[in-house]
């Protein structure tokens, strides 16, 4: 992703402290930032637009939370190569947790 800003910054309880924003405004920002229908997972002939996985990231580390994962934790990952992956890895960044 673009920056080091892309990481967990906010202030919901699902969210690590300080992240706000979503993938596009976070990630690229500026006049680099793709618009909210523009693809950024393909997988198994499925397409993800950022919005969409900006959704479901949400969902799963909200998920995370309440099974008390959060800043520090460290998490199993054993996931083939996929938009599944990539996806976790957004969930745990928002937590600021790390696959171990």
């Amino acid at each position: 992703m673009g920056s080091a800003d892309c990481g967990p910054t906010a202030g919901s309880p699902e969210r690590a402290p300080g992240w706000t924003g979503n993938f596009s405004s976070r990630c690229f920002g500026g006049s680099r930032a793709p618009t909210q229908s523009a693809p950024i997972l393909a997988s198994r002939g499925a397409t993800l637009t950022y919005a969409q996985a900006d959704r479901s990231a949400d969902t799963l580390a909200a998920a995370l939370a309440r099974r008390g994962i959060g800043r520090g934790s460290r998490v199993a990952v054993m996931l083939p190569n996929s938009a599944e992956l990539i996806l976790l890895w957004f969930a745990l960044s928002r937590l600021g947790a790390l696959p171990g």
